[in-house]
Parts: structure tokens; sequence; C-alpha cells
């Protein structure tokens, strides 16, 4: 009988996530919500397929919101992109984890380039061009390396003076090898990130 109640409570945890989305909450406790839908392997399991659909169509709609008519400003935005981000995290959803991910850092470097606790540093393009590498969508992650290297030049208010000109060659050589390598594996592959918001 534990063993039926559990099973039950799962479609009713993403019902009722469901409905939380519906009424655009994007909140901590929404994804706890959501993490209670699969509070053991087989509930995740049964309910993985039915959480990405889900979170995919919600993520659209919200973007498409603020495409079209400017509904959230850029803090607003912002938190709805890591909401998402960490919410495809938790139903295993690599690539829109990483293409969430991607939208925020944009929303950052476009918006707060000159605040200094929410501009996008050097490291942060770094860490999730490497992600984006590993998990194989070597188009963006191009593109993360070439940020990151922007964020080198003296003139991006994210950069870091270093008084080793040679340590700091060679981390700009590294990164463009990395940014060469994503660019060749890129050339050899397509379909990557397959998200609406995603240009």
């Amino acid at each position: 009988m534990a063993e039926q109640d559990g099973n039950a409570a799962t479609p009713s945890a993403l019902a009722l996530f469901a409905s939380r989305l519906s009424c655009r909450r994007f909140g901590d406790e929404d994804l706890r919500v959501l993490l209670s839908a699969g509070a053991d392997v087989p509930a995740l399991l049964a309910t993985r397929s039915a959480a990405r659909s889900l979170l995919q169509a919600s993520a659209a709609e919200a973007f498409a919101f603020t495409a079209t008519g400017s509904v959230m400003d850029g803090g607003t935005s912002l938190a709805v992109a890591d909401f998402f981000s960490r919410a495809f995290a938790l139903v295993g959803d690599v690539e829109s984890c990483l293409a969430m991910r991607y939208e925020a850092l944009l929303l950052r470097d476009a918006k707060y380039c000159n605040d200094l606790h929410l501009q996008v540093s050097r490291q942060e393009w770094l860490t999730f061009a490497k992600d984006s590498l590993d998990n194989g969508f070597y188009t963006i992650a191009s593109k993360a390396f070439a940020n990151a290297l922007g964020h080198i030049h003296p003139s991006h208010p994210g950069h870091l003076d270093s008084a080793n000109a040679i340590e700091e060659k060679d981390k700009i050589n590294d990164i463009t090898g990395l940014q060469n390598l994503a660019k060749s594996l890129s050339a050899q592959h397509s379909g990557e990130f397959s998200m609406p918001w995603i240009a």
C-alpha cells in the first residue's frame, strides 16, 4: 500500500508543479515540489520525460513573453533563467540546462556589465564553455570561449589586470586552443541547442 501511495503522489506532485508554472511561479519552493515528484528512482524515471516536456514548454512560453511584450525586466528574466536551469538539472535535461545557463550569462553580460556583483567573469564563461564542450555542444562552446577571451581585453570592465604577462598569454593560448577545438568539432556536427529561445 505504501508503494501505491508513493506512486500516486508522483503525478500529483508533478500536477502541482505544472499548476505553479502556469501561475508563473518560479521560486525555490516550486523547485522543491518538482524534487518531490521524483523522490525515489522509479518515480524519477516515471516522471522525467513528462517533467522535461513540461519545463521546455513553460520556459519557451516564459521567454516568448519577454521577447514580445517586455513583461519581465532584466532582473526578473535573470531569475527565471536561473530557475529553469536548476529545474532542468533536477530532471537530467543537460541540453536545456546549458541553454538556460547560456541565456542567463547573455542577460548578465548585456545588462549588468558595469555591476561588480552581476557582471560575468572570464572564469564563468570559461567554466560554461568547458561544460558545453564536454557535453557535445560545440558551437555554443566556441561562442562561450570567445566571450571568455573578450573578458581578457583590458577595455572590458570585468578584466583583472595581471602582473605576469607570460602567465596571461598562456591563459589566452589555452582558451584559444579550446576554442579552435570546439570550432573543429562543430564543423563535424549540427543540430545543437534545439531550445526555441536559443539563436
